[in-house]
């Protein structure tokens, strides 16, 4: 997602995702998938140093699944992409998010209590 000040974060990201989807065309011919992981908020202890309790409560009260995620959440993706399972899958970022990058941002009618 955007966010002030980090403009040059973002386009870095966005230039990333497309030299997956360029480099999936690319080595499709020759047997290779090329595939990435976009995380979001992952629980390590640089996060922790910065953001504290109360930063995890707030980012898992932001998360649909409720919770921040661990380094095992995002290596299980990246297990995913290696495996059998995802042998037709090339070109793809996979976003780990516990959902937070498509929930609307704002309070709606039915988060009322």
């Amino acid at each position: 997602t955007a966010a002030p000040l980090h403009g040059a974060y973002g386009a870095a990201k966005a230039g990333l995702m497309s030299l997956v989807r360029t480099a999936a065309v690319e080595l499709g011919p020759r047997g290779v998938r090329v595939n990435a992981v976009a995380p979001g908020v992952v629980w390590t202890p640089r996060v922790a140093g910065l953001l504290g309790d109360e930063g995890r409560a707030r980012n898992a009260a932001n998360a649909p699944l409720g919770r921040v995620a661990e380094p095992a959440d995002i290596a299980a993706a990246l297990l995913f992409l290696a495996a059998p399972l995802s042998s037709y899958i090339t070109g793809q970022t996979l976003v780990v998010d516990g959902g937070t990058g498509v929930k609307f941002p704002y309070p709606t009618i039915g988060d009322a209590k």
